[in-house]
């Protein structure tokens, strides 16, 4: 067990030194990766100036209830000391992966066995490429699994402890619970995970049951105060949701809650996110090298061997060992083919702890030893990889890299506090210090009045290829980026001598409002 346990050690402080490697000042990319880096921070600085929880933009305030609060209360504190220091930034989501490598090493180690090899469970966890590319970004995911590992930890031994309903146990599984929701909604599995118990006879008692409706009537105060200040809040686009997660967009893939969808839309969004989810993501958590299978049917059919393993140890230990993690894995999967807006691994991976556990008890003999050493060294291959492709190409996309340097450019122009109308806004604003229109049309209105708090617009310049024939450029964040620019462009042509332009790169003109 000492030479095991040496070696592991060792191959963590080596993993640990490669995840601070590749801790490089490309801030631009950790923005430009994904809109809610942008929101996150955004919201960080809004409450920290207003003492409110939402987006402050030129034409307004607006609450936000389409995301969970946790991270932004996690970030409140270092932009309002740092502001928006992207090295200590990126520095803090790199210690949480680390706080998150503390949690996998005392939840593997409740779910495996000595013998199972849990410290080279963590080991596994922490070199899959999901997790590696999820702790250079700031997106909610890793506190997300790190109380949520937490969380299974105190709900199994509160539910397995002899002891009265109250206890300290029972006040440690709320807190992680409550933390985990906080991050994001589908951490509600974990509530009727626990219940989920009380199928396997083992756990149908009355002391159970009275722990299981302590636990959910402590853990409801904070949801259901959550949602009701959900309700309160108008809807105003994209910002707002109804409590009810039901309340999708009509397209069952948009990441916007504006709207009721059928039960025929419905099923296909559970159906996308369950085949394309499910099924895509499982397979990196053994098979590493999958993360880079950009094609959705290459990586399900290659996924497959894993799922129906997984499914198996899943039906196996529920026979045999039943615990929290059943129910978890089982509602977890419920509530993202539900709650979430499309496919991507990230919102799988609070279920790859308990993947890694299922697989791990599968293993006997010599696979014990050789299994966990061959994903390791592929996840640990494929994440430095993913480094090196982010030190190659931190920007992804000529068009966002021209954005950040037009960015750059206005605020070296301008001064404090000065107002424009900029394509994603929020990026705009927490890459500057100046303040943008939530709203297009509010920009183009306050120019027509003659607000002169209005300075400049961002359009592309004239005789520019707008460069929106590939359709891959009309997704994510590089596809909303030009789709907003070419509304900006349109308006700026159709009132030429309103806006001149003053300065330009291969993609981006920055145009200044004419006195």
């Amino acid at each position: 067990m000492t030479k095991w346990f040496s070696q592991t050690a060792l191959l963590g402080i080596v993993l640990g030194v490669v995840y601070l490697v590749f801790l490089h000042p490309y801030l631009d990319m950790t923005l430009t990766s994904a809109h809610d880096p942008a929101s996150y921070l955004l919201r960080a600085e809004s409450f920290w100036s207003t003492y409110r929880y939402g987006e402050l933009f030129a034409d307004g305030f607006f609450p936000v209830t389409s995301q969970m609060p946790g991270l932004t209360l996690l970030l409140i504190p270092l932009v309002g000391i740092f502001g928006v220091n992207f090295v200590v930034l990126k520095l803090f989501m790199v210690l949480l992966a680390g706080g998150m490598a503390v949690a996998a090493g005392i939840f593997f180690r409740r779910f495996l066995e000595p013998e199972q090899k849990p410290e080279w469970a963590t080991l596994v966890l922490m070199a899959s490429p999901v997790v590696f590319m999820l702790a250079h970004r700031i997106l909610a995911e890793i506190p997300l699994v790190l109380f949520v590992m937490l969380a299974l930890v105190w709900m199994d031994r509160y539910l397995r402890e002899e002891g009265p309903v109250v206890s300290r146990t029972l006040f440690g599984a709320v807190i992680f619970i409550t933390a985990a929701y906080l991050m994001k909604i589908t951490a509600l599995g974990l509530m009727a995970g626990g219940w989920f118990l009380l199928v396997h006879k083992r756990y149908r008692t009355p002391a159970v049951f009275r722990k299981l409706l302590a636990c959910s009537l402590m853990v409801a105060v904070p949801v259901l105060l959550w949602e009701w200040w959900c309700s309160t809040v108008p809807m105003r686009g994209y910002w707002a949701k109804p409590p009810i997660l039901l309340f999708v967009d009509k397209d069952p893939m948009a990441v916007h809650y504006t709207g009721m969808i059928s039960a025929g839309e419905f099923l296909v969004k559970v159906r996308h996110n369950l085949l394309w989810g499910m099924l895509g993501s499982v397979g990196t958590v053994f098979n590493p090298p999958l993360f880079f299978v950009y094609s959705e049917m290459k990586g399900v059919v290659l996924s497959i061997p894993f799922v129906l393993w997984l499914a198996f140890m899943w039906i196996r230990s529920f026979r045999r060992q039943p615990s929290v993690l059943e129910g978890f894995v089982l509602f977890g999967l419920m509530l993202l083919s539900v709650a979430t807006a499309g496919y991507a691994h990230r919102y799988m991976m609070p279920l790859f702890p308990a993947f890694i556990v299922y697989g791990f008890r599968s293993l006997e003999g010599a696979w014990r030893l050789w299994v966990p050493r061959a994903v390791f060294a592929l996840g640990f291959a494929a994440s430095v990889v993913v480094g090196i492709q982010q030190w190659v190409n931190p920007y992804g996309t000529p068009e966002v890299r021209d954005y950040l340097a037009i960015a750059r450019e206005a605020n070296s122009r301008y001064g404090k506090g000065t107002v424009g109308i900029t394509p994603l806004p929020a990026h705009w604003q927490v890459l500057t210090d100046h303040r943008s229109f939530a709203g297009d049309t509010a920009g183009f209105d306050a120019i027509r009045r003659g607000d002169r708090s209005v300075r400049y617009a961002v359009g592309f310049p004239e005789g520019k290829n707008l460069g929106l024939s590939d359709p891959r450029k009309m997704e994510n964040v590089t596809g909303d980026l030009l789709k907003r620019t070419l509304k900006i462009t349109r308006w700026i042509w159709l009132n030429g001598g309103k806006l001149k332009l003053v300065a330009r790169n291969g993609t981006f003109g920055l145009y200044e409002v004419v006195p």
